[in-house]
């Protein structure tokens, strides 16, 4: 069969709310691992217009891994901060990487337009 194109429905979003709801969905699971996961944003960070759904998706997908192959005492950090027209995320930890495919230390999202006031 097809697979249907989805749908983009485009809206004004505060990163750090969806930060902050993504890294709490997986904040027990870390606890009970003895990760520890935090966030920091940087005060230039913008509201952005984008897919709040996909971008939901994308982080909760990139930190579920980054938690999943996390040992006790390792540290996983979210980043937010505008550079040039662009909000970076990204997804930094101290686990081991997969060899040959990814390196330890961030995944990055440059992700929507950033608005200016």
């Amino acid at each position: 069969g097809y697979a249907r194109k989805p749908e983009f429905i485009i809206n004004e979003i505060n990163v750090e709310e969806l930060i902050d709801e993504v890294i709490q969905f997986y904040e027990k699971e870390a606890v009970n691992k003895k990760i520890s996961l935090s966030k920091k944003i940087a005060s230039n960070t913008k509201n952005i217009f984008t897919d709040p759904n996909q971008l939901r998706q994308v982080l909760m997908n990139i930190l579920s891994n980054a938690v999943q192959a996390s040992k006790p005492n390792d540290t996983i950090l979210v980043t937010a901060e505008e550079e040039e027209d662009y909000l970076v995320i990204k997804v930094q930890d101290t686990g081991s990487g997969i060899p040959g495919i990814f390196a330890p230390a961030s995944s990055i999202c440059r992700y929507g337009s950033v608005r200016h006031a």
